[in-house]
């Protein structure tokens, strides 16, 4: 069965029905559905809008016209359709992305049917809080373009807690070092028209204010995808083809971002990886000087 021959998801938005689920609770170890997913032009527009890249996009000077590599992150989301929004029951302050990773094999073609298949991989718990991962594959006739996964958190009562293993972080990238050669800065506004064009006319915590009072925030909240839209902006303007086929972005969500905040994200260079590849670090800060997003890009040498 080719992509064509398999239920279609949005591209760009959220899914036109479903239901509002908490990503610990309505979420299973084990593998997600099987999409199609379709990048037209009109999303390619939209997402560059978005992100205040050029239309028509590439990854630079002569290479082909392709949809950014940031473009899969609603796939990711719808694949986990019938949820099509999170709304967690136990968690007053809402659920938050805490982790975007991304590893780009082939550029994202427009107007050609892609397959995309996923797992849910893992569930725990870290400091009272439930912690849930997944991922997706997209493939064009068997080929893999991207892999991208998300690490989500909300809220859970201690007793449901403590039926799950507790992990510890991650961590942090490391600095750079003294003398790193530096790439960017690049600024993005983090302006509301932003925020609700990216969810598509939904009114939530991220387009409504009175909304986002209720989840105990005093201004929207801005998504995560921007940020990580943001950095991988930068890793392509410094790498080009060589991040966007070939390359990767890691991204760990620090604080959350509002509407009206300005980002500034910067990268610096770490030397080469296992595999050959250059590896930098790149973050962004707000208008205050605050480290919002960090992470680790890499691209081919």
């Amino acid at each position: 069965m080719s992509a064509s021959d398999i239920v279609e998801i949005p591209a760009t938005r959220h899914l036109d029905e479903g239901i509002e689920g908490d990503p610990f609770r309505d979420m299973h170890v084990g593998p997600l559905g099987r999409y199609r997913v379709v990048v037209r032009p009109e999303d390619v527009e939209r997402w560059a809008r978005i992100h205040e890249e050029p239309y028509p996009w590439s990854a630079g000077e002569g290479a082909e016209p392709a949809a950014p590599p940031s473009v899969l992150y609603y796939a990711s989301m719808n694949i986990l359709a019938p949820i099509r929004y999170f709304r967690p029951r136990n968690s007053p302050g809402g659920a938050a992305l805490a982790r975007y990773w991304a590893e780009f094999h082939a550029p994202i073609p427009v107007g050609v049917p892609i397959e995309v298949t996923g797992e849910v991989t893992d569930k725990y718990t870290r400091r009272g809080r439930g912690f849930v991962d997944w991922h997706i594959e997209a493939r064009v006739d068997g080929r893999l373009l991207q892999r991208n996964g998300k690490n989500w958190f909300s809220g859970v009562p201690e007793e449901e807690a403590r039926k799950w293993p507790e992990r510890p972080s991650g961590g942090r990238p490391p600095e750079a070092p003294e003398g790193a050669e530096r790439f960017g800065p690049i600024t993005y506004p983090v302006t509301q028209e932003h925020m609700a064009d990216f969810e598509g006319g939904d009114r939530n915590e991220h387009s409504s204010a009175d909304l986002a009072r209720q989840q105990g925030e005093t201004r929207t909240t801005a998504q995560g995808a921007l940020s990580f839209g943001l950095l991988s902006r930068l890793a392509t303007e410094r790498f080009g083809e060589a991040y966007t086929s070939g390359g990767s972005l890691d991204v760990r969500f620090i604080q959350r971002v509002h509407g009206g905040d300005v980002l500034t994200a910067q990268g610096a260079l770490l030397g080469l990886d296992e595999r050959g590849r250059h590896r930098a670090r790149v973050w962004a800060e707000n208008q205050d000087g605050e480290l919002t997003a960090v992470g680790v890009a890499t691209a081919r040498a």
